[in-house]
């Protein structure tokens, strides 16, 4: 309802259905937030061919000649997130029906003053509607992009316009965790990302140095745009079969249930700081304790700690080995039949594991330690 606004503080509210699978190419991230500061920058690269931050309000154009790029391939819309997800269809006479087109009350006529007055589009060719379409009355179009909507002036405090923004944000959380907005199912063995450096190496030094959330596709070549769009033609023209069969959103979704939590409680026990040697030895203690519950499924019975050296800690390498490789030793069988996204995925799983989970030969090293002296002096 946060886009049926009108002027009077009514507006059109359009319910559909599909009559089919519809196909959606989703954008991931905050990509409907309009932002100069690359929410949008994929959006752009594929409409455009190149990041253009300044259009990021210029939605009609984008919506446009997106689904001009799509229409060879068969792609129904778009699928984005903001405060919620969201689907900009380029037909909507093509694979959805209609359930209603209501002109609704949107706020009490008295407080229609405070609403801000969205602009309207420019100009576009209006898509042919079923006969049975309401037509909501025209309005003139301005001939500039559009600018953000502005409160004329502010509502009084004790006015239910405060609350119906509110539930705008508070609807859209509804979907903030897994599995998000179950309408829309994705095809992981058709991800193209610009993470990956084979596709996308223009992208290595820019990001060098920021934090990953200033990560963003303006520096990227014009090489690049061309390889990432080739690659997404062909995710989009390859048969649907054509994969490897494995549930990579479940096999992904393992990892994160039995780690996330335990590491953060790990990072918690590790962030701090004490001039208290018994604090700091109760510290270490707790944290061991963790590192061996995460490790217990990979703590071999055979194993012995060895002699301290330089290969000291070469007798626990089975356990590093067993946890490294559970979740993806018997994957690695599928590799002739996995799609080129398929082998990111893989690559991305086993680089968490191997470097990022407790797995790793520091954490194991750690657990080794008190393993071999189960004794702490300070």
């Amino acid at each position: 309802m946060n886009f049926a606004r009108g002027g009077d503080g009514s507006g059109w509210h359009l319910t559909l259905a599909a009559t089919r699978p519809l196909r959606v190419l989703y954008f991931d991230g905050s990509s409907a937030a309009k932002i100069s500061e690359g929410t949008m920058d994929t959006q752009d690269i594929i409409a455009w061919g190149e990041v253009q931050p300044k259009r990021c309000f210029d939605e009609p154009s984008r919506i446009k000649d997106l689904c001009s790029w799509g229409k060879e391939f068969g792609i129904d819309g778009f699928a984005r997130m903001e405060m919620d997800f969201e689907v900009m269809l380029c037909d909507f006479t093509a694979g959805v029906e209609v359930v209603s087109f209501l002109h609704v009350r949107i706020s009490p006529k008295h407080e229609f003053p405070y609403l801000p007055h969205l602009p309207s589009p420019p100009s576009l060719p209006s898509p042919s509607l079923p006969p049975h379409f309401p037509t909501p009355p025209s309005s003139p179009f301005p001939s500039r992009l559009p600018s953000p909507p502005r409160f004329p002036s502010p509502p009084p405090p004790d006015s239910d316009i405060w609350v119906r923004a509110f539930e705008v944000m508070h609807s859209g959380s509804w979907h903030n965790r897994y599995p998000g907005d179950s309408r829309i199912v994705l095809d992981l063995t058709g991800l193209v990302s610009l993470y990956d450096i084979a596709l996308a190496p223009s992208l290595v030094p820019v990001r060098a140095g920021l934090e990953r959330w200033d990560y963003r596709v303006l520096g990227i070549s014009s090489e690049d745009i061309s390889q990432v769009k080739r690659r997404l033609t062909e995710v989009i023209g390859r048969p649907h079969s054509v994969n490897s069969g494995i549930d990579w959103e479940t096999l992904i979704h393992v990892i994160i249930k039995r780690y996330a939590d335990r590491l953060e409680l790990m990072e918690y026990l590790l962030n701090f700081t004490s001039s208290d040697s018994q604090e700091i030895l109760r510290r270490a203690k707790l944290t061991q304790t963790q590192l061996r519950v995460m490790l217990t499924p990979y703590l071999l019975e055979s194993i012995v700690p060895g002699a301290s050296g330089v290969d000291a800690l070469q007798w626990a390498s089975p356990i590093f080995r067993l946890c490294a490789t559970t979740h993806t030793s018997v994957i690695i069988n599928q590799i002739p039949f996995m799609t080129p996204s398929e082998h990111l995925l893989l690559k991305a799983v086993e680089e968490t594991t191997e470097r990022n989970l407790p797995c790793d030969y520091e954490n194991v090293g750690c657990w080794c330690h008190e393993r071999a002296r189960p004794s702490f002096s300070l």
